[in-house]
């Protein structure tokens, strides 16, 4: 590794790590928005999941992505802390476009390397990766063998999802009525990769 490069290691909050292992590994955490009629909320910081899923009778939310801005702001927060690199992972870029958003910031912001990661995947199949990636950069590797790495993990990975109901899907507009109504099985089983990609996170 380079004498003056020092590595930081960023992803978002869909990647269902527990918080004890962020800590432990002092990763960054760009929280996405959750969105309620009277309120937008940092997921994870300002409500937590149990806290959604306790509401989901009431009110099933949106979701939003962070803005630009809060992505520029993370990166020049961690420049500012003297690191010269940042790795970021994020959810599918089919799903959401919080790697859109994160690689406008990087070249929004000087004398920082950012190589920016599409996982293709969210939950855990984002949180192997990462949490991977952690111990790697813990391991003193380079930042060129570092995102290589990375880039090979995911494409060897791949994640399933099962859902035990369609209902907050279908009222959270992720699948139209018809969708629903079809596949109105007790379990859907399916390839993280192979969801369409109007079918995102916004």
């Amino acid at each position: 590794m380079e004498g003056k490069e020092r590595i930081a290691l960023v992803t978002d909050s869909t990647c269902d790590l527990d918080p004890a292992v962020i800590n432990q590994h002092g990763i960054h955490v760009l929280p996405l928005k959750i969105v309620y009629r009277d309120r937008v909320y940092r997921d994870r910081v300002d409500i937590t999941p149990e806290e959604v899923y306790a509401r989901l009778e009431e009110e099933v939310p949106t979701t939003s992505t962070p803005s630009p801005q809060e992505a520029i702001d993370l990166l020049t927060e961690l420049r500012n802390e003297g690191f010269t690199r940042v790795l970021a992972i994020h959810i599918s870029s089919g799903l959401s476009g919080t790697w859109n958003a994160v690689n406008l910031a990087a070249r929004e912001v000087a004398n920082l390397k950012t190589a920016v990661i599409d996982s293709k995947s969210l939950s855990m199949g984002l949180g192997f990766v990462v949490e991977q990636a952690a111990r790697w950069i813990e391991e003193r590797t380079d930042f060129a063998t570092l995102v290589k790495r990375c880039e090979e993990m995911v494409e060897r990975s791949k994640a399933f999802y099962v859902l035990k109901t369609l209902e907050y899907l279908r009222r959270g507009g992720r699948i139209n009525t018809v969708a629903a109504a079809v596949g109105g099985v007790a379990t859907l089983v399916g390839n993280v990769r192979a969801m369409h990609p109007c079918q995102t996170w916004s």
